[in-house]
């Protein structure tokens, strides 16, 4: 909420339609935030000069002495390493975010410390309720330490980085041990594909931005997590005498597993997401989730937000060619092929020579949105030069014509990016974020996608623009490298020289 002059006041992230778990109603939200502005406008502006100025210093690198140059990558990974949590994998506490990138970065590494804990954290988010254990992909994050309940909204990026994610966890397990992570990781991929093609695939080739957290119960009540959730009554009426089995393996319980208070998704008592417990047979386990999966498709579902994205559909085309090529799948880099023709069809502006920030099919016409940000340009060049490597090399054209136009649109000083143009309207500054945040920052995709387009073309400006990218990283990867995770894998794979880390290993 801003001020006229365009200066934030207040912010949030959601508001329900109706007062719940401590949080206001939307309505009631304005109501106050109007009578601040009539009675207290003194303060409320006050509230923005003070926000602006934070805003400002947060794209501001922090100065600090970086480490010998052979050294620092090991330093680095033991401070991400310090916060990894032993018991449940991943990092910190709740709410738990994947932090696929992290995991990327870890991969990196040669070292079995840093390669046992990204596995660790895969599998773990793999039997989790984070985990869609009965249509596949994974939701926005768990609200509890140990993956068990998710913010049920489901993002196309979350499931387009972590298809690409699993897909190095594949790689990076030794055959020998770690063929039954192997098995795991490979089901969740096809799962998250199956997800993307079943639910989120557009008419043309785009992929739909997003599903909601929330759908109608029983009763016809919006309730987060609707959609999802599960009691051992449910599953005596559809399972018969699999029920039991099917309690264990998936751990529901007559108590339910949903926490109460103001982190809790739902009201709802009882109810269970669905966590893998054990390796149950494959076959039983099969044939109960397909009879979950039909029970489920016969409940409302959540609504789905068909805009396509230009930066998530991108980071889907990377992940849908890697995972093509590992497991042996031409129809998926036939699926990111459709989508990049779809983005470079419908989404560059061949006279402006710029590149949307979205699309929306709607009444049968196509509306185009605003122009796009620097992700967006990263995000599809990077798919493209997947593309150029394992489908056609005649997408190399277009993915160095979006680094270019970007190199000129958007560069700082300091060899980073800016997130907008400086012709962006409306905006106070020009925001600068080195840190991840959704997405991997665009600075760390930039360098990641001229790194790439350098080695493909052998230009050396493309490589000097890299180089100069990875330095203005340098001082956020040494004091929290976990805050850029294709950075830090980027620094660790040149340390190391391993030819293979990239968009198409």
């Amino acid at each position: 909420f801003c001020t006229p002059a365009g200066r934030p006041f207040f912010a949030g992230t959601y508001f329900p339609p109706e007062p719940r778990s401590g949080l206001p109603s939307f309505t009631q939200l304005i109501e106050t935030l109007a009578d601040a502005w009539r009675e207290r406008r003194a303060e409320v502006i006050d509230s923005a000069r003070l926000i602006t100025t934070k805003l400002a210093s947060l794209d501001r690198a922090p100065i600090v002495a970086t480490s010998d140059e052979a050294l620092l990558p090991a330093k680095l990974t033991d401070v991400v390493l310090a916060d990894v949590d032993r018991r449940h994998g991943g990092f910190g506490g709740a709410p738990k975010f994947p932090q696929a990138p992290v995991l990327d970065a870890l991969f990196v590494r040669t070292d079995q410390a840093a390669n046992d804990a990204a596995l660790f954290a895969l599998e773990a988010m793999s039997r989790g309720g984070i985990h869609d254990q009965v249509g596949g992909g994974f939701h926005r994050y768990a609200v509890d330490e140990g993956w068990e309940v998710p913010h049920f909204e489901k993002m196309l990026y979350d499931n387009a980085l972590l298809l690409g994610t699993y897909t190095r966890g594949w790689l990076r397990a030794i055959p020998d041990d770690g063929t039954e992570q192997r098995e795991i990781f490979e089901k969740v991929a096809r799962g998250i594909v199956s997800w993307l093609s079943d639910e989120m695939l557009l008419p043309g080739g785009g992929f739909a931005a997003s599903l909601d957290a929330d759908s109608e119960n029983e009763a016809g009540e919006r309730v987060e997590g609707a959609f999802y959730l599960w009691n051992p009554q449910l599953f005596d009426e559809y399972l018969g005498k699999d029920s039991r089995f099917a309690q264990g393996v998936f751990h529901v319980t007559y108590g339910g597993n949903l926490p109460r208070g103001a982190h809790s998704p739902t009201d709802g008592s009882g109810m269970s997401t669905l966590q893998l417990h054990g390796l149950p047979h494959p076959g039983r386990l099969a044939n109960i989730l397909a009879v979950l999966k039909a029970v489920r498709d016969r409940r409302p579902r959540p609504a789905r937000d068909e805009k396509v994205i230009t930066a998530w559909n991108g980071l889907l085309i990377d992940s849908l060619v890697r995972a093509g090529m590992v497991f042996g799948e031409p129809e998926w880099r036939e699926r990111a092929r459709a989508c990049g023709e779809y983005l470079w069809t419908n989404h560059w502006n061949r006279e402006r020579h710029v590149l949307a920030r979205a699309s929306l099919a709607t009444d049968g016409r196509m509306v185009i949105g605003a122009d796009g940000v620097c992700s967006d340009y990263a995000c599809a060049a990077l798919g493209f030069l997947s593309l150029a490597q394992a489908v056609d090399p005649v997408w190399i054209g277009p993915a160095v014509a979006l680094l270019e136009r970007a190199v000129e649109l958007f560069s700082a000083v300091d060899g980073g990016f800016y997130g907008t143009t400086a012709l962006h309207p409306g905006l106070f500054e020009r925001p600068k974020r080195l840190a991840d945040e959704e997405l991997p920052s665009a600075t760390s995709v930039m360098e990641v996608a001229l790194r790439l387009a350098a080695r493909l073309t052998g230009r050396a400006d493309l490589l000097a623009r890299a180089d100069a990218a990875a330095q203005s990283l340098r001082p956020l990867l040494a004091s929290s490298p976990r805050l850029s995770g294709w950075g830090f894998a980027s620094l660790l794979a040149r340390s190391e020289a391993e030819r293979g880390w990239g968009p198409a290993e």
